[in-house]
């Protein structure tokens, strides 16, 4: 299989950008202002996403999807600060010197990621093809493991859902914790199901690949996941629901032949509006301690208008930036760089717990927990990035991490290459667009699960494939 390494020509004008801008930081240092750093980055991923208009005759796809997610969630405050919203509370919570400290680590993570993004493998797409001959084979298998894995999943997962919209509509949103924290405690049955839940986008995912040729499929799995969703956005979570529809739209517009880009983009574009509309009222709706419809109703019409709502949902969503702040307060000061412990021992995150006969890989992987309730000795969790983990493990060393992230994405979601590559290059492709959409704003245990679970599945499929070819 041949394959040419090819350049996007963006490529020079980043490097041009990451030399002025540390020139600047070397020679100016102390005359520069949190804006001057935060328009640095708005800069790149303007200029980034123009280039990739220019190069690729389109700008929503899920290679920009994840890098516009990258930079809302680590830098999304700082980013309005520097369009002039100065009401974020970055400000009102650490140090201006700190906020200029993360952000530069921030430019250069940006700076490398985008790097990253513009070496392109190029594959012969025939020799693919022919590697693909026993693809019916390759489905067959994929659809008998997909639809087992939901008919296991979906019964404790909507006893679940059903829970906590339950428990959100008596005790509001804080109550949803209380309830998480007594099911992890106990032993029986709702344990049981609570993690079996936890594997049912991995089966909704895995269907959603194995059917998506076959449309009636496709709409009842549609309806199932909205079923679900709404029981999610019921609940006051968001995560699961906005992820599992960016999957979704990510698998209609990217694995299928489309007739013109502008109607994916326009669909797109209109989902995400309604979307950040149902957000919104999500929002407010995690604002009752009482689920009064009177009380809710006034709380929306005071509301302000759509471009005020993008804005506050950006501010909220915006702020895993003070984690790295926090990070960089005790780590190495009061706990020693991790050296990459987090990323080893998360691959331990696909056995329960109580099967490692008293081995507690989440000491060195749940880091957000231990910020929150050993270190600030706070009741609420503070959240996470993926610039802390980094600099958690490698200090300022951590940066080249995301030059391969980069790297990995741009050729995972070559949108031209996923309708010509194997079943198992798509699966593998969705998983890792879940798990990249929202990593930004948290850790990598979160998704290693899935990721370690689609891999076991890759190889039953391909495993299975071998057995087919050698009993011919």
């Amino acid at each position: 299989m041949g394959k040419i390494i090819k350049v996007n020509p963006f490529l020079y004008a980043v490097y041009l950008l990451m030399i002025i801008y540390t020139f600047c930081i070397l020679m100016m240092y102390d005359s520069l202002s949190l804006r001057f750093h935060a328009s640095i980055a708005l800069f790149a991923v303007l200029s980034y996403l123009v280039s990739y208009k220019i190069s690729n005759k389109k700008v929503i796809t899920p290679l920009t999807l994840i890098i516009i997610s990258f930079c809302l969630f680590q830098s999304g405050q700082t980013l309005l600060f520097a369009l002039g919203y100065e009401d974020i509370f970055l400000l009102k919570w650490a140090l201006l010197e700190e906020i200029i400290i993360a952000q530069i680590f921030f430019n250069y993570s940006l700076i490398l990621l985008l790097i990253g993004t513009t070496f392109k493998t190029a594959y012969n797409i025939n020799t693919v093809e022919k590697q693909d001959i026993h693809l019916n084979r390759q489905i067959s298998y994929l659809k008998k493991i997909g639809i087992i894995s939901l008919i296991i999943t979906l019964f404790p997962k909507l006893l679940i859902d059903i829970y906590l919209a339950r428990f959100s509509l008596s005790g509001g949103y804080s109550e949803i914790r209380n309830y998480t924290t007594f099911v992890m405690s106990t032993n029986g049955f709702l344990y049981i199901a609570y993690w079996i839940a936890g594997f049912f986008n991995f089966a909704l995912y895995v269907c959603l690949v194995a059917f998506y040729k076959d449309k009636r499929t496709r709409n009842r799995l549609l309806i199932l996941m909205l079923i679900i969703s709404v029981l999610e956005l019921i609940s006051g979570a968001r995560y699961e629901a906005v992820t599992r529809l960016s999957v979704y739209l990510f698998l209609i517009l990217d694995f299928q032949q489309s007739k013109k880009s502008s109607i994916k983009s326009a669909v797109v574009v209109g989902l995400g509006g309604i979307l950040i509309l149902i957000l919104n009222i999500v929002k407010v709706f995690r604002q009752l301690d009482e689920k009064n419809i009177t009380q809710f109703i006034s709380m929306i019409s005071q509301r302000s208008g759509f471009i005020d709502g993008i804005v506050e949902l950006i501010i909220e969503m915006g702020g895993s930036m003070y984690p790295f702040i926090l990070i960089n307060r005790f780590v190495p000061s009061t706990r020693f760089f991790g050296g990459g412990t987090s990323y080893l021992f998360s691959i331990f995150s696909v056995i329960p717990q109580k099967l490692l006969l008293g081995f507690d890989y989440s000491k060195y992987t749940n880091l957000q927990e231990w910020l929150t309730f050993e270190v600030l000795n706070q009741n609420s969790g503070v959240g996470f990035s993926m610039c802390a983990e980094a600099y958690y493990n490698f200090g300022w060393l951590g940066l080249p991490l995301f030059f391969f992230l980069g790297l990995l994405i741009t050729n995972v979601f070559d949108s031209n290459k996923l309708k010509n590559k194997s079943l198992s290059f798509k699966l593998f492709s969705v998983f890792l667009f879940d798990a990249l959409l929202f990593y930004p704003r948290g850790q990598i245990v979160t998704f290693m699960r899935p990721i370690i679970l689609m891999i076991g599945v890759i190889i039953l499929i391909n495993r299975g494939n071998i057995k087919y070819i050698k009993n011919r």
